[in-house]
Parts: C-alpha cells; sequence; structure tokens
C-alpha cells in the first residue's frame, strides 16, 4: 500500500510542479513512477516469497492462483526497473558530459535500439 500510495503522489508531483526546463526527463521520471505502480501490483497479486542463497536467487509465489505463467510474469517484469534505470542513469551522464547527444532521446529509434539492447542485457 505505501509503496503504491507514494508512486501515485510521486506522479501527481511531476505532472503538477514539473516545469519546462525539466523537458523529456519529465516523461522519463513518470515511466519509472508509473511501472513501479504496475509493479506494486503485481507483487502484491503473486505475493512472492524469496529464496535468497550464496549462489542464486529464487521465489515462489505464495498464492492458490500463483500458475507458472503468473511467476513467469513476474520474474519478466521484475528486470524492468533495472533497464529503466541504465536509460536513466544514460541520460544524466549525457546531459552532464555529452549535452549534445541528449537529442537522441527524442528520436523513437534510438529509444526503441536502447531498450532492447538493454533487456537483451538484462537476459545475459
Amino acid at each position: 500500500v505505501t509503496g503504491l500510495l507514494f508512486n501515485l503522489i510521486l506522479l501527481y508531483h511531476i505532472q503538477r510542479f514539473s516545469t519546462r526546463e525539466l523537458g523529456t526527463y519529465k516523461y522519463l521520471l513518470e515511466i519509472l513512477a508509473a511501472y513501479d505502480t504496475c509493479l506494486v501490483v503485481i507483487h502484491h497479486v503473486t505475493y512472492p516469497i524469496t529464496i535468497p542463497s550464496s549462489t542464486a536467487f529464487a521465489y515462489v509465489a505464495d498464492r492458490s492462483f500463483g500458475t507458472l505463467s503468473l511467476a513467469a510474469f513476474y520474474s519478466s517484469c521484475y528486470a524492468v526497473p533495472f533497464v529503466l534505470l541504465n536509460v536513466h542513469l544514460l541520460y544524466r551522464y549525457w546531459t552532464v558530459c555529452y549535452p549534445h547527444k541528449i537529442a537522441l532521446f527524442t528520436c523513437p529509434k534510438f529509444v526503441t535500439a536502447l531498450l532492447f539492447n538493454g533487456a537483451l542485457l538484462q537476459l545475459s
């Protein structure tokens, strides 16, 4: 409940109080907050229990309706914030060091390639 509430408050603040100078960074923040909101709901539905060990990480869905497809869906959703964080860090790095490259984030082909490559890196 706390994660859902705080992410909704964050989305409201991004919409209400962000300035024009924030530019496309505003959309990146909105995507992160919106996806985290969805992840909180998925987490509540599957109610995963993690099984840590020194060499692996696993989880079990602790619901009677937790099917294999639901567990696979949650696992794939779990990796997406890491890809989004990589894009976020690249955006911030380019803002400071290479401001002329920021325009690439407005090109749909670049964003698609970036997310596709990030997803492949997370799978490997």
